[in-house]
């Protein structure tokens, strides 16, 4: 993970602009407080920070809001948010309903 962080943070030096990136990023650092590598005081942040700036420079890209909808679920908790925006995404795209399946149990049995 360290090595992605490297590696997104030079591309972001080199192409400021690209909103891929700090998708990529925020998501890197999703899955850091998921493993356990760092607090949710420390990763949060800079999940919401790098998801603002992607949405910020591309609303409409797909990485934004697949992070978005992952970052509401795993880094906030906000399990009606985060079933709510996966609920919202097409039958075809498994990846995010990968992730539907995990915050659905929690919001019935919550």
């Amino acid at each position: 993970m360290a090595k992605a962080i490297e590696y997104l943070t030079s591309a972001i030096e080199k192409n400021p602009d690209w909103a891929p990136l700090y998708a990529g990023l925020a998501e890197v650092w999703i899955w850091i407080q998921q493993a356990g590598w760092e607090p949710p005081s420390v990763a949060g942040p800079k999940i919401l920070e790098n998801l603002a700036k992607a949405m910020a420079l591309d609303p409409g890209s797909r990485g934004g809001p697949f992070s978005e909808r992952v970052s509401a679920q795993l880094a906030e908790w906000d399990w009606d948010k985060s079933e709510k925006e996966f609920l919202k995404v097409p039958g075809h795209q498994s990846q995010q309903r990968r992730f539907t399946t995990h915050v659905c149990p929690v919001v019935v049995d919550y």
